[in-house]
């Protein structure tokens, strides 16, 4: 409409629509043109001529008035388009309710005009499409109507506000203003007026929060990709926000700040678990978990006005592992790697920078998976590597490091340390099964230095010594058990060959656990994960020569003899406590004679006895000790074979003729 004359327009379309539109209007020209034809013609008027001619002029307005009535006359099924909202100002056309496309710019139904419509007898799937383009392309503003019910009447008093009342559903896409700029409508028919009869779409806008102009709008198709730097739809670094609709389930629609597609830069991954009728995204800089869809910002230094690319794909959430180049998932992305597929590659090969990645954030992991880092390029477990364990199905999971051992309710993660693996990562190999359990020992207490070596921890005994051992000699101080079973036992020596005359630890596992720290082999430990009896001569730690693995049970009791009293200074032997057993320490080659002071007995049962001789054949005729066992007892010190003693775990009897300590020659053990 042009501005300067509308007044007069609106002024002339009233009065018409009154006048003829109704009776009383026409009645009231009728009448008024009748008086001016008397002011007029004055007394010529009441001449037979001048009857005649009013009479027929009254007949011409009230006949002609009539006549436009039932022509223009519409009950329906149909719409009544209006110039102002609500249904008000003046009827600019009616549209009957059958299937049509209609470019009001070549039509009588005025351009530009139409603000709101009255539905008239429509039937329940009816579909009503108004758009500013006139070849309906979404780019600019348009609404769709869809009738859920029939409607008698029923007004759309604006085209530019959403809703659902019942009757009807409306969607607006906005890009600046609908109402009086509609150029095109369409009317068609469907069987489900729930069915996203137009489709999916999804919109983008300049502005956070849907503000500002829209960028563009596109019909989703599966698949489809554009590269918005060479498309002529979307204008590239623009989009801020986004308005998503009708998307079916299993659609998996990716945003990229590389035109290529690049996973190395900021992107966006939407995926589609449930249909959504609409999703709105306020910001492209954001995470959400729906039932209906998920949402996960993969950052490096930001995506809001700098979307380059659309992706849209069949499938589901996609496993992935994205690297980032600073601890706990920050600074920039270091590369993304679907962990879909086992794989064994250098992470040149994956598009990664080698060397650079120090954390990473896990997504969509469904099911057991074990992801291996290893900072040797050929996957050598004898520098660092790291491996981590998805426990159970989750959503996402960071990674702070590679340097740590760290569990989570998700994950674990087994650091096989050797100098460092954070900065330094080479490889990486995905496997459905773990690797096996393994042992890690190292050169400082609690884990840490270097590594010396690790060891798978299935049964083996392994001499340090020997030029084929993988682990050096007199350098371990503690272990690292990763997942190691319940019921193993270990045990470390000084001595080479497994002689018990020096000192020797022995490890249980009693507990499942992800990892178990042993953070030295000298300090006895009966409760939590792991037992640890330690049998002491002048020290274990890094003086390590043997270990040996196995499923023993525990070990019965152990005597071990000591040449100062209350088990000081060096260990004289140990010896297994067993029923019926003499040993004769003279030429025995197990213990030497004449040195023992005092004991330590280690796990031992009540009703166990330990009889000590100076005798060489354990005869009673010169001095001898009895040790009862009353109680269980996972360490019992007896300070000299020269005290009577009783207490509620044991009972030392003395046999006294000249002395027993330093002069121990015979040995007898019994149940």
């Amino acid at each position: 409409m042009n501005t300067l004359f509308s007044p007069v327009q609106w002024l002339f379309d009233t009065l018409f629509n009154w006048f003829v539109g109704s009776l009383v209007g026409t009645i009231v020209l009728a009448a008024g043109l009748a008086v001016l034809a008397f002011l007029f013609f004055g007394r010529r008027l009441v001449s037979r001529e001048g009857i005649i001619g009013l009479a027929g002029l009254a007949l011409i307005v009230v006949g002609g008035g009539a006549l436009y009535r039932w022509l223009n006359a519409f009950d329906g099924p149909g719409f009544v388009f209006y110039e102002g909202n609500a249904a008000t100002q003046s009827m600019l056309c009616n549209l009957a309710d059958v299937p049509a496309t209609i470019s009001l710019k070549n039509h009588p139904c005025p351009n530009d005009e139409i603000r709101s419509v009255k539905l008239l007898n429509v039937k329940k799937g009816t579909v009503l499409r108004v758009f500013d383009n006139e070849d309906g392309k979404l780019e600019d503003d348009w609404a769709e109507v869809v009738v859920l019910k029939d409607a008698a009447v029923h007004v759309v008093s604006s085209f530019e506000a959403a809703q659902d009342d019942g009757v009807v559903a409306i969607h607006y896409s906005r890009n600046n203003g609908l109402d009086g700029k509609i150029s095109r409508v369409e009317v068609a028919r469907v069987d489900d007026p729930r069915s996203n009869p137009l489709g999916s779409t999804i919109a983008f806008y300049e502005g956070d929060n849907f503000t500002q102009n829209k960028v563009c709008e596109l019909r989703i198709t599966v698949p489809m990709e554009i590269n918005f730097k060479n498309s002529a739809e979307c204008d590239n670094d623009e989009a801020r926000s986004a308005v998503l609709r009708n998307v079916p389930a299993n659609v998996r629609i990716r945003l990229y700040d590389d035109p290529d597609g690049s996973k190395k830069d900021d992107w966006l991954d939407i995926s589609i678990l449930r249909p959504v009728p609409e999703l709105r995204l306020a910001t492209f800089e954001t995470d959400i978990n729906q039932p209906t869809h998920r949402v996960q910002f993969h950052r490096n230094n930001g995506l809001q006005g700098k979307v380059s690319r659309l992706e849209i794909k069949a499938g589901g959430p996609e496993p992935l592992a994205v690297f980032y180049e600073g601890n706990g998932g920050t600074q920039n992305i270091v590369c993304t790697v679907s962990l879909e597929q086992n794989l064994r590659r250098k992470v040149s090969d994956l598009g990664c920078s080698n060397d650079e990645a120090r954390s990473v954030r896990l997504y969509n992991l469904q099911r057991s998976k074990s992801i291996r880092l290893f900072d040797s390029p050929d996957f050598a477990s004898s520098d660092d590597w790291t491996e981590i364990l998805v426990k159970r199905p989750f959503t996402v999971e960071t990674v702070q490091s590679f340097d740590r051992l760290a569990s989570t309710a998700n994950v674990s993660v087994h650091a096989h340390r050797q100098n460092g693996l954070d900065g330094k990562v080479s490889a990486v190999e995905v496997a459905d099964a773990p690797h096996e359990p393994v042992i890690d020992l190292f050169e400082g207490n609690n884990g840490s230095q270097n590594r010396v070596c690790t060891l798978p921890g299935r049964q083996a005994s392994i001499n340090f010594k020997n030029s084929g051992s993988a682990c050096a000699n007199d350098e371990a101080r503690s272990l690292v058990l990763h997942r190691v079973p319940v019921g193993t036992v270990i045990r470390v020596y000084d001595d080479p060959d497994g002689k018990r005359r020096d000192d020797w630890s022995e490890i249980e596992v009693v507990e499942l656990q992800d990892f178990i720290t042993v953070p030295t082999f000298q300090r006895p430990v009966d409760t939590g994960p792991f037992r640890l009896r330690y049998f002491r001569n002048n020290g274990l730690d890094g003086k390590v020569s043997r270990l040996e693995i196995g499923s023993a049970a525990r070990a019965s009791g152990i005597l071990s003899l000591y040449e100062g009293a209350n088990a000081t200074q060096n260990k004289v032997c140990d010896l297994d406590v067993r029923p019926g057993r003499t040993v004769r320490l003279r030429g025995s080659g197990e213990c030497e004679n004449d040195e023992a002071r005092s004991a330590v007995l280690t796990n031992v049962r009540a009703g166990q006895k330990v009889s000590v001789f100076d005798n060489p054949d354990c005869r009673t005729g010169d001095d001898w000790t009895v040790i009862e066992v009353l109680r269980d007892a996972a360490s019992l010190t007896i300070r000299s074979f020269e005290e009577n003693t009783a207490s509620e775990v044991a009972r030392v009897t003395y046999n006294r003729k000249n002395g027993l300590n330093g002069k121990v020659s015979c040995i007898r053990t019994e149940d």
